[in-house]
């Protein structure tokens, strides 16, 4: 069994990808779309990766961090900010707040966050990387209360 915490942190590398919605057959059947089935795969193993820690039962908070990847022509060559940086200072970026903020359901089901309606707290936020070595990522930090 893996051990209880009260501070989990769970990073999935890569682009940032909102939670898509599911797709319906002619028929009427409803599935998810595959890159959504494999985003779920990718956060389920970063949440694996980072020993598969779950938060104590009871009330919690969650931060939702995206990082993504800074747009060609962003910084200058002595590595100060363009023009296009000064206009765009946050990502406007596709996908939504609301849909990273879906993602959180995945690891409720993988049994690492309590069930949601103990999610007293939720602060997401778009971001472009703060320095060179960071990469874009969606990050994860659940505090219980």
């Amino acid at each position: 069994m893996a051990p209880y915490v009260n501070f989990l942190e769970v990073t999935v590398p890569g682009p940032p990808r909102g939670y898509m919605r599911p797709s319906t057959t002619r028929s009427g059947r409803r599935y998810k779309p595959a890159k959504q089935e494999q985003y779920e795969e990718d956060v389920v193993m970063a949440w694996r990766r980072a020993r598969s820690p779950r938060l104590v039962p009871g009330p919690y908070r969650v931060d939702c961090i995206a990082v993504f990847k800074t747009p060609k022509g962003w910084r200058l060559k002595d590595g100060s900010p363009s023009a296009e940086a000064l206009r765009r200072p946050y990502p406007d970026v596709v996908p939504d707040l609301d849909n990273l903020i879906k993602q959180i359901d995945t690891l409720v089901g993988c049994g690492a966050l309590p069930d949601d309606k103990m999610m007293i707290n939720v602060r997401a936020v778009k971001m472009w990387p703060r320095n060179p070595n960071e990469h874009p990522g969606l990050t994860f930090r659940a505090t219980t209360l």
